[in-house]
């Protein structure tokens, strides 16, 4: 019982961060004054190949080449349009606008939620650190809101770069786990985190995290070899 109220009370924590993450993006959730699509190259590149993937889905037809540029090449096999990644998938429930195309709106409620989703998983990270709600409130703001995820407006990269938190949050319980059951459950879990970050579609991202989940992991048993003392967070 004391269980279920301590989840309740996070989870209210973490439905605190969709007024907030809404507030943050004021100008394009709740105005049509400011748009996305003419901030850079990196967003009208994104919505394009996200559109292109989504009328051929609608279609019938698997999106692997694009017949518009380069006098055609394959679509699936650059990474970065995200050929791949199945959250999009949620885009085929929304409905193309009077001229056939995206609706910027939807773009921009994508853009927002996929900061959410990192601030999610940071928050949740941090919980396992053991850090206060309020800290963890601050902690996934900071991430997902701001540096490196809040300023990228490559979507292949936002995206990717939002599940590192929740590699790391499984790997932290796999290393962990005084159980075979339970490290392989855990790990399976982290694996599954990578492969939605390969998913993605941005290999940089993935090459950076890979490190760090390696560098952990190589730090752990350094640790456990020599009897060492381990963090709070890995202990």
């Amino acid at each position: 019982m004391k269980s279920l109220f301590r989840r309740w009370v996070t989870l209210r924590w973490m439905l605190l961060l969709i007024p907030i993450v809404i507030v943050f993006y004021w100008k394009i959730l709740l105005t049509g004054q400011f748009s996305l699509l003419t901030d850079s190259e990196g967003v009208n590149q994104g919505y394009s190949w996200l559109h292109f993937w989504i009328a051929s889905l609608r279609q019938g037809l698997l999106p692997v080449w694009d017949p518009y540029t380069m006098s055609g090449h394959s679509f699936s096999g650059e990474m970065q349009t995200g050929a791949f990644n199945p959250l999009r998938l949620l885009f085929l429930l929304v409905p193309f606008n009077g001229i056939g195309l995206l609706p910027p709106d939807a773009y921009h409620w994508w853009y927002a939620a996929m900061h959410f989703m990192a601030v999610c998983f940071m928050f949740a990270l941090l919980r396992e650190f053991r850090l206060s709600r309020f800290s963890s409130l601050m902690g996934g703001i900071c991430f997902g809101l701001a540096g490196f995820v809040g300023h990228m407006y490559w979507p292949d990269m936002y995206e990717s770069a939002a599940w590192l938190p929740i590699v790391f949050l499984f790997l932290l319980r796999a290393l962990r786990s005084e159980t075979i059951r339970g490290t392989a459950f855990n790990a399976a879990l982290s694996g599954l985190a990578v492969g939605m970050t390969i998913l993605a579609s941005r290999l940089h991202i993935v090459m950076m995290e890979m490190l760090v989940v390696f560098s952990a992991v190589i730090y752990y048993a350094c640790a456990k070899a020599s009897g060492a003392d381990l963090p709070v967070c890995l202990s």
